[in-house]
């Protein structure tokens, strides 16, 4: 596709600590000016519209001079809508690069570098391994709706939530391609979306959540421990997993979440990348000074050394893996809770008790450990209860007979 260029571009040298003609690396931008496809957003102060502008990079290894001439490259490419130096690199070739470097990086999970071999096998199945930079939209079309009709590598079915999670994933795939000069522009970003099947979380209610509390009790363990720090403080799995003792504080009655420990066993950073304080309730705080005890006299018995660094989701202090936490879920949740419930349900009822009691957005978020107060919202499917609910109240207000209206002095008039 041609594109109209705004400007020259520019020239972003990424080794500041070099003088200009020692530095090896560098950012080409170019301008394309305005999109016209997004819809502005009005400025909350001026009531003006902003709008957002397009902006191509490539990153480039070489002099200063090697880099101008390579800008003047892009911006030709840019212009005629070609690469010039075009290879062919084929997309599955890209993917499995990609995957290999993003696994190298501390801050990506476990969990995301297994979601990316997933959808790699994914990505060779719905359009074998064409080059990638001579992929349209349509191409990508095609691959949705073959991976719609056809379903996964193995023939099963595939939910378009999870489509529309690897039609994410090719997002970023081709971000970091038009950045490694791979891909002159993202083929996704037009491409067929499908409609989101996900299903509506049910929490459980007061009287399943004590039910199961009553059962957890009679079969107390360290995978009980970690479900009922999950009822009442909405930490998630790995999250509960990586507490260690250091962690509690029952005098204040609160919990640190500071780590998430990977199926891999290493320890990692929380989900949202920030340590948060979680509130929890007295029976909680004494249930765990309970299975502190527990805990020490069973690691005495083996003659292990205990102390506060010792893992709370535990027998003898070591650390639990998540899988086995999952494992364990799967094979006694029927006794505790309806068919279909998932460990992260419970995370799920937790925040959504609390709203109703009373919690407003922002105190949801700090203890969900949300970045996006948005992400709070869509977690708290109770709009519909709550406007049922204020549809019955309505109804009360104006039908009972406390809110009969007067109607006396209409009568005064009438006479």
């Amino acid at each position: 596709m041609r594109r109209n260029i705004s400007g020259e571009g520019t020239i972003v040298q990424l080794e500041k600590d070099k003088p200009r003609s020692k530095c090896r690396k560098w950012k080409l931008k170019v301008s394309l000016g305005r999109d016209t496809k997004a819809e502005p957003k009005l400025n909350p102060k001026t009531g003006k519209p902003v709008y957002k502008y397009i902006t191509k990079c490539r990153n480039h290894e070489g002099t200063y001079s090697s880099a101008q001439k390579a800008l003047r490259d892009f911006i030709a490419e840019l212009e005629g809508g070609i690469r010039l130096d075009a290879d062919k690199t084929g997309v599955v070739d890209y993917a499995r690069e990609f995957a290999r470097k993003r696994k190298g990086i501390e801050s990506i999970s476990d969990s995301t570098c297994k979601l990316d071999q997933s959808f790699i096998r994914l990505l060779e199945h719905s359009m074998g391994n064409p080059n990638m930079a001579t992929l349209d939209t349509q191409d990508i079309d095609n691959a949705i709706l073959f991976l719609q009709e056809n379903g996964g590598v193995k023939g099963k079915p595939l939910r378009n939530s999870y489509i529309i999670r690897f039609r994410k994933w090719l997002c970023t795939l081709w971000n970091k391609a038009i950045i490694d000069g791979v891909a002159l522009e993202t083929p996704v970003r037009d491409s067929l979306c499908p409609r989101d099947d996900t299903e509506e979380r049910i929490p459980l209610t007061v009287p399943q959540l004590v039910e199961a509390i009553k059962i957890l009790l009679g079969m107390l363990n360290k995978f009980s421990i970690a479900t009922f720090i999950a009822m009442f403080t909405a930490i998630r799995r790995g999250e509960a997993c990586a507490l260690r003792w250091i962690d509690i504080d029952v005098d204040d009655l609160t919990i640190h979440v500071r780590h998430n420990l990977g199926s891999n066993m290493k320890l990692g950073e929380t989900k949202g990348r920030r340590y948060r304080d979680e509130p929890m309730n007295t029976w909680l705080a004494v249930l765990l000074l309970e299975w502190e005890e527990r805990q020490i006299e069973a690691a005495e018995k083996i003659g292990k050394k205990w102390n506060k660094e010792c893992f709370v989701v535990s027998i003898y202090g070591e650390p639990t893996n998540p899988q086995r936490l999952s494992e364990w879920w799967r094979n006694t949740s029927s006794l505790l809770v309806p068919e279909g419930t998932h460990f992260h349900d419970l995370r799920h009822t937790c925040i959504t008790l609390m709203a109703r009691g009373g919690a407003d957005l922002p105190t949801l978020q700090g203890i969900a450990g949300h970045a996006n107060i948005a992400t709070t919202q869509i977690y708290l499917h109770t709009n519909t209860e709550r406007k049922k609910l204020a549809a019955e109240g309505l109804e009360l207000m104006v039908f009972s007979e406390r809110a009969e209206p007067d109607t006396s002095e209409v009568q005064v008039r009438n006479a």
